[in-house]
């Protein structure tokens, strides 16, 4: 999926998006289950389950249902049901609508414990992002003092950030990477997004703006960078 932003020239174009939910719930749930559940859906299967055994359900991991271009993975272990597609309206609908069906069909008390949103994108702007970071980094006095203690050339070659104040290993995370993109780094930039909260409103509410979110990390980015 590829966005014009705003009137930046921005160009985004999404290389991975998933949205997912990891539950507390602790039985594990049967694959033949969750596969009827999307055969209805109009998703058609992208796996061979194996054959029932008495008293066991089937799990698994991995992709296991497709509609158009939108994928539904599931690993039984972990409790985790994920869609991803290229086109973020899709992946927003569809993941409301498989959570919601196999919570009502199969009358399932799911108990989410954080629900999550991963994004990597190709980001072309117009400016070379080598040249950028490198204009960002010599504005940190920090560069300078690790070249004058390691006696090599170094700078910025890219910036990660995080929510501040928020444990990596919870269930409320953002961590945002921006590099240049190492085989056209002097072209377009490399962005990877990993967005978590408990609660399923926010998640999508994030995924619905992620394309300005990453216009605007950019255009900040490259902003600061002239001043």
């Amino acid at each position: 999926m590829e966005s014009n932003i705003g009137s930046t020239g921005v160009k985004v174009q999404l290389k991975f998006f998933r949205i997912s939910c990891r539950y507390s719930n602790v039985i594990r749930q049967d694959l033949y289950e969750l596969v009827d559940v999307l055969g209805k859906m109009g998703y058609e299967f992208l796996t061979r389950l194996p054959m029932r055994r008495f008293k066991f359900g089937v799990g698994g991991s991995g992709p296991i249902a497709r509609k158009g271009d939108v994928v539904v993975d599931v690993n039984t272990d972990a409790h985790i049901i994920g869609v991803s597609s290229l086109d973020v309206e899709s992946v927003v609908r569809e993941f409301a609508s498989v959570e919601d069906a196999v919570r009502n069909e199969l009358m399932l008390n799911l108990r989410p414990l954080f629900y999550e949103v991963l994004v990597e994108a190709e980001v072309v702007s117009g400016s070379n992002p080598l040249e950028v970071m490198s204009k960002v980094g010599g504005k940190f006095g920090l560069i300078g003092k690790l070249v004058e203690l390691s006696g090599v050339r170094l700078g910025l070659f890219g910036v990660r950030l995080c929510e501040s104040g928020r444990d990596p290993d919870g269930v409320e995370w953002l961590d945002v990477e921006v590099n240049p993109f190492v085989s056209r780094a002097g072209k377009a930039y490399y962005v990877s997004i990993v967005y978590r909260r408990p609660s399923r409103e926010d998640v999508l509410t994030f995924a619905r703006k992620v394309l300005t979110f990453i216009n605007s990390l950019i255009s900040g980015i490259e902003s600061y960078s002239q001043k």
